[in-house]
Formats: structure tokens, C-alpha cells, sequence
């Protein structure tokens, strides 16, 4: 993350949790939105990115509990669409998600906020307890950087989520099949060296496999490299589509 993103945390992590600032989408921004995003007139709305949590505080006992996290979008008027879940990860003070979920419109549309729950299974097979919620407005966050949003809790402590808005998938997608480079097992199926073969369960690469990798390797860093050069592209297209 960058020094402004770092900065932001800390300022979140050293000053007390308040309310976090909301910033109310127009009508205008909704109907911009429908009409830009695929599925959206459908009831879809936009995805949301989950880095994880910092802060999850231990129990009575000092142990972290099982967290899981589930997120809405919200009308003013607490109108909600279906809620979303980002599935349990066990005994982290930091869990960390990176995944990301779409979130459904619910029916009456408005002003739209994310709503944020963090829920707690404390023992196995106990009911889930509630740690602690958010609302942030939906135009506060963004495609490039992630929000810090702490979470107004139930016990003592503060906890924080990392999220931000993830891009819609491609219509087309371009998969890349790579198959291993060349082993000592191959080759010595090819040269039907019958002890050679059986002389390991994992045979490793051979010196040929070994360069075909660090080929491999050049050709996907440049691939890499261009997908790099054209994300301000892409950034600048999307700033454009939100004014």
C-alpha cells in the first residue's frame, strides 16, 4: 500500500472510533450507476473487495474467536438488499479475506450505504455473537485505494475493516494454460530409462525444464508490466464515469 494508505490507518488506528463519515450518493449518481454497470438494472449491485480486519479483540478467556463478515447495501430509510458473507476465519487477530462479494440493491432505491457486520463464534457449535457494525456511504469508496472504516463495537476495543470497490469482471477473460517444464521423469520416458523413472515419487526439473521456467517467467513479467501501464488508463476512465 502506499504512504497516503498507510497514513490513513494510522490516523484511524491512534484517534478514538467516531461515527464514520458519510457521503450520500445523488439520485443522479444511482441512475448513472444502474445505467453503467452491467446487471444492475436486475437488482445486482456493485462488488465489494475485502482486505480483512485489524483488531479483533480476544475473549474473557484471551483467545481470539472465529470471524466472519456480512455486508448490505442500505437505504436511508434502512431499506436492504441481501446480505452478503465472507466465510469464518479462525482465531486471527487480523483476519484477512481478500475476496470479494457483489452486493444486491434492495428494492426501494435512495441514498445507498454499505452496511458492515462482524459476527464472533466464540466456541464450536455456539451461536454467533455480534463484535461490532459500520455504515459508510457508498461514494466514499474506491476503486484504488482501501477505506478504513472502523466498526462501532459491542465490547471494549477497537477493530477496523479494510475494504474497497472492486471492478466488474471482464465479459472475456483470456486463461493461460502452463504446463510444468521438463522433468527427469520426461526425459526419461522419452528415453524409456525405466530406473531413472521409478528412482523418485517427485521427480524434479531438469536443467531444460529449469529454463523453460525462467523463459516462462520473462514472458509473464512483461505481460504483467503492461497490464500496470494500462491500469491509469482504466482508473481515469472510471473517475470519469463517477463525475
Amino acid at each position: 500500500m502506499g504512504s497516503g494508505a498507510s497514513a490513513q490507518q494510522a490516523a484511524v488506528l491512534t484517534t478514538p472510533i467516531a461515527p464514520p463519515l458519510l457521503s450520500l450518493p445523488t439520485a443522479e449518481y444511482i441512475a448513472r450507476y444502474k445505467q453503467q454497470t452491467p446487471g444492475a438494472q436486475h437488482g445486482l449491485g456493485p462488488i465489494v473487495f475485502l482486505y480483512g480486519l485489524r483488531g479483533v479483540p480476544a475473549n474473557e478467556l484471551g483467545f481470539t474467536p472465529t470471524a466472519h463478515v456480512r455486508m448490505s447495501l442500505r437505504t436511508r430509510t434502512g431499506k436492504s438488499g441481501l446480505r452478503s458473507t465472507w466465510p469464518p476465519r479462525d482465531n486471527a487477530v487480523d483476519p484477512v479475506w481478500q475476496s470479494a462479494r457483489r452486493l444486491n440493491l434492495p428494492v426501494e432505491h435512495g441514498d445507498l450505504f454499505v452496511f458492515i457486520e462482524v459476527w464472533l463464534s466464540p466456541l464450536l457449535g455456539a451461536e454467533p455473537e455480534l463484535l461490532g457494525c459500520a455504515q459508510v456511504g457508498l461514494r466514499v469508496l474506491s476503486h484504488a485505494e482501501p477505506s478504513y472504516v472502523p466498526l462501532r463495537l459491542e465490547r471494549p476495543g477497537r477493530c477496523v475493516a479494510l475494504l474497497r470497490l472492486a471492478r466488474e469482471p471482464p465479459v472475456r477473460k483470456t486463461i493461460f494454460f502452463v504446463r510444468h517444464g521438463q522433468s527427469v521423469w520426461n526425459r526419461a520416458q522419452k528415453q524409456l530409462d525405466i530406473a531413472a523413472m521409478v528412482s523418485a515419487v517427485d521427480h524434479p526439473l531438469n536443467q531444460t525444464g529449469r529454463e523453460q521456467a525462467e523463459v516462462l517467467q520473462t514472458k509473464l513479467a512483461r505481460l504483467v508490466s503492461l497490464a500496470k501501464e494500462e491500469a491509469p488508463a482504466l482508473d481515469a476512465l472510471e473517475r470519469d464515469a463517477e463525475r
